[in-house]
């Protein structure tokens, strides 16, 4: 009673307004000695969207189209974007990789690589020049169907890894180049000029009839 007449009194208020009541000054006192904060306290703890089967929902949808972006996904769900970035990351460790395409190395690669590099360093360090002279060659092979733009393009999962084959229609190409200049590209296709696989016996029919005849063009030092 002390508290609800000082406060009409410090507030001012008419007698024929209400005041706290002593229950609701009580659960403000007990609740401020508690938390340090007077706000009364909602039964049954903080409501949220991040309930099993909305987390279940996300699994399934993101196991269904793992590149499609999570804003896209939240509004098919039904769920706003932050509450479907809380479950991807807090509730199924989900993460956003980019794509990087690399060249598998077998178990024999990293001795061979080691060799070479030895070889190739002394091989310069008694021909200074040597590396004015060396062709660098690489081939690639250009995909028909489409490319992976790997800036733009992100894959949700739970590991890092993940390895796809690719057998889209391509067509492969070759270019060498030296310090001097560079060979234009060369495309493996047949007489019809469609793309062809390449193989041993055709890579060196390019190399005979295509690389050697141009090498008086880059006279060596």
């Amino acid at each position: 009673m002390r508290a609800r007449r000082a406060f009409r009194t410090h507030f001012n208020v008419p007698r024929n307004q209400p005041v706290p009541s002593n229950r609701a000054v009580n659960t403000r006192v007990a609740n401020f000695g508690v938390s340090g904060s007077t706000p009364k306290k909602r039964g049954g703890g903080q409501k949220t969207v991040r309930t099993p089967e909305n987390i279940d929902s996300v699994r399934e949808a993101f196991e269904r189209s793992p590149r499609r972006y999570a804003v896209r996904h939240a509004t098919t769900l039904g769920i706003t974007p932050r509450s479907v970035q809380r479950i991807l990351h807090n509730d199924l460790h989900y993460h956003p990789y980019k794509i990087q395409i690399v060249r598998a190395l077998n178990t024999r690669d990293y001795g061979a690589r080691v060799r070479f590099c030895q070889e190739m360093l002394d091989l310069i360090s008694e021909d200074e020049d040597l590396v004015n002279n060396i062709w660098m060659s690489d081939e690639a092979h250009f995909h028909l169907s489409g490319f992976v733009n790997k800036e733009n393009f992100h894959y949700w999962s739970q590991a890092s890894l993940h390895e796809k084959p690719l057998h889209s229609q391509k067509v492969t190409v070759w270019c060498a180049m030296l310090a001097s200049g560079i060979i234009e590209p060369y495309f493996f296709e047949n007489e019809a000029g469609n793309a062809v696989t390449v193989n041993a016996d055709r890579y060196v029919e390019m190399l005979q009839n295509f690389f050697t005849p141009q090498l008086p063009r880059f006279p060596v030092n």
